[in-house]
């Protein structure tokens, strides 16, 4: 972060924090998008699927079962709705140490600290998946 000499520290938390919020917004975005597509997609396939074999359409069911599986394992894979969580979380706790610091309620030696506990939080909580 580059600082700019004319502005208050408080300010530049205030700036640090606006692009945390900015950055968390986006991925948390980014990750329930993905996780709604993953999921409308497995249940459109995997209905499909049983339609289609229901119905004596053989191929077209194996290839619509084939992509739910991928569409499943995408999911198990990358755990889309636990980053989805982990990301609205970490803005929940960011804007509202923003509140905090916008009300006056907290000190900027306390505005850093809590910047970086959520940080750290952010850094080893993130969901890896162990398992494929």
């Amino acid at each position: 972060m580059e600082k700019n000499p004319h502005l208050p520290l408080k300010n530049q938390h205030l700036q640090l924090l606006d692009r945390q919020i900015k950055f968390q917004r986006e991925w948390k975005n980014l990750t329930l998008s993905i996780y709604v597509f993953i999921t409308l997609g497995s249940i459109i396939c995997t209905s499909g699927a049983t339609l289609l074999a229901a119905l004596a359409i053989h191929t077209p069911a194996a290839i619509m079962a084939a992509i739910a599986t991928i569409f499943v394992t995408t999911e198990s894979t990358f755990s889309f709705r636990e980053k989805w969580k982990h990301h609205l979380n970490i803005l929940a706790e960011f804007e509202s140490i923003s509140l905090d610091a916008e009300l006056d309620n907290i000190t900027k030696e306390d505005i850093t600290t809590k910047i970086k506990t959520v940080l750290r939080k952010y850094a080893t909580e993130m969901p890896i998946p162990t398992t494929v």
